[in-house]
Order: C-alpha cells, then structure tokens, then sequence
C-alpha cells in the first residue's frame, strides 16, 4: 500500500508502515526554525513526494522531477541540503 493513502487519511496508520517509509516521513519533519532547517524539511517532502509519484505513475514523475527541483532551489537557495534526491 503506497505510503500518500496512509498518510492522506490524516496520519492514520502512519506507525505501521515499513521502516524505510517511516524514515522517509521522519526527514520531512522540521527541526527548527531556521531557514536550513526549513528548506531541508522542505526539499525531503518533495523528494518523498516524487518517489511516490513514481510508484503511481512513472511518466508523471518524470514530467515533475524538474519543476519539482527548481521550486526547492527557488525556495530554499541553492545550499539546501537533502537526505533524498
């Protein structure tokens, strides 16, 4: 079961998924408030968010794997630093 149906049905169930998904999750969470902790929270959404997009719908992720890139670098700067690419 993709990780989104879990996680788009409010959180619920997000304690059983597999390990891995739950460290993809656990870097998205921010740390801090400062602008680096923010942009990396930022950037590992939208990488967790393309991998999931490529379990669904490789095409799609494809066409989204470049704007999804320039809006984390126009959003965070270009030293944002990520746990997933």
């Amino acid at each position: 079961m993709p990780a989104s149906w879990i996680a788009g049905r409010q959180g619920r169930g997000v304690d059983d998924l597999p390990p891995d998904d739950m460290e993809t999750l656990a870097q998205t969470l921010v740390r801090g408030l400062r602008r680096s902790d923010l942009s990396t929270a930022f950037a590992n959404a939208i990488a967790a968010l393309i991998d999931e997009a490529e379990q669904i719908d490789l095409d799609l992720a494809s066409r989204l794997h470049e704007p999804a890139r320039e809006l984390v670098r126009t959003a965070s700067g270009e030293n944002c630093r990520t746990t997933a690419q």
